[in-house]
């Protein structure tokens, strides 16, 4: 029954048997059937162990580290299968003759394996749960469907799967390119219109300055006119008439605009105004206050 086996079963021995000619074991032994099984190249193992709930990382790092303890030999080119193995395989056969199955599939031997109940695996099946009951409902009808996935198949799924994920990693790069290059141009922009903002306030300061400029310079103008228009020591017009005349009456000198007529006390005569008030009878005093028109000698 062995020298003949199927195809599935005999891609999955190949992998067992490079599992232990990796490791320089001396024989295939059946924790090596499991780290092919759970290589990632069939289906069914992989997906019992999801409907179950149980990692298949978590039971590939534990059956590496239980290999780890098997005994080395270098030189080993071909390890031959253990009678662990063999048992293995006839207990799959029988589980596929029940099932009515001609093809012994890695579903099959993953039955053998646990019907096997060899420690250590078999301790570590319990622990997680890896039961007959629990995987024979999981088994699907169809023979062929157990099958191992071509290899060339796989490979080619793969190769669009990274194709396709390079191609998304390629889209998303040049949207994180394209959103960076956006952040730098609003950097930017904000950047040039806080400098912007930064003349124009600079540009305000400077014109207000320069209004300020002007205006101190126009009244200096102002002043510069008035002295030109007013003789030396003459005072000017509140209204703007000009230079007005100095007279003097009983002692104490005013200012008299000869051309709206408005009398004014010159700088310091108050208090020779009051003093000279307080000396002055009425009829002076009104003399004072409203002066007779002088009259023509001719």
């Amino acid at each position: 029954m062995f020298e003949n086996p199927s195809h599935p079963r005999k891609k999955l021995l190949e992998r067992a048997r490079a599992e232990a000619q990796k490791r320089s074991h001396v024989c295939v032994e059946p924790l090596h059937l499991v780290l092919a099984m759970v290589s990632g190249r069939l289906l069914f193992v992989p997906r019992v162990l999801r409907q179950l709930r149980i990692s298949v990382e978590s039971i590939r790092l534990e059956v590496e580290l239980l290999a780890a303890r098997e005994p080395s030999v270098p030189g080993i080119e071909r390890p031959p299968l253990s009678a662990s193995v063999k048992r293995v395989l006839e207990l799959a056969a029988l589980e596929a003759q029940e099932a009515g199955s001609s093809i012994v599939s890695d579903a099959y031997i993953l039955l053998g394996l646990v019907r096997l109940e060899k420690p250590p695996l078999a301790d570590l099946f319990r622990r997680v749960g890896l039961t007959l009951d629990a995987i024979r409902p999981l088994v699907p009808g169809d023979p062929a469907s157990q099958e191992l996935v071509p290899v060339e198949k796989l490979l080619n799924t793969q190769d669009k799967l990274q194709s396709a994920a390079k191609d998304a990693f390629s889209g998303l790069l040049s949207t994180a390119r394209e959103r960076e290059r956006l952040r730098e141009y609003r950097d930017a922009l904000e950047q040039a219109k806080r400098n912007l903002d930064a003349c124009l306030k600079d540009a305000k300061e400077k014109l207000a300055q320069e209004r300020d400029k002007i205006r101190e310079e126009r009244k200096a103008l102002e002043r510069e006119k008035e002295k030109l228009a007013t003789p030396s020591g003459a005072a000017a017009c509140p209204l703007g008439h000009g230079a007005m005349d100095r007279v003097e009456r009983e002692g104490v000198r005013l200012a008299v605009c000869p051309e709206c007529l408005g009398t004014y006390l010159e700088p310091g005569q108050l208090d020779a105004l009051v003093k000279k008030l307080s000396e002055l009878s009425p009829d002076a005093l009104h003399r004072f206050l409203e002066p007779e028109e002088p009259t023509d000698p001719t």
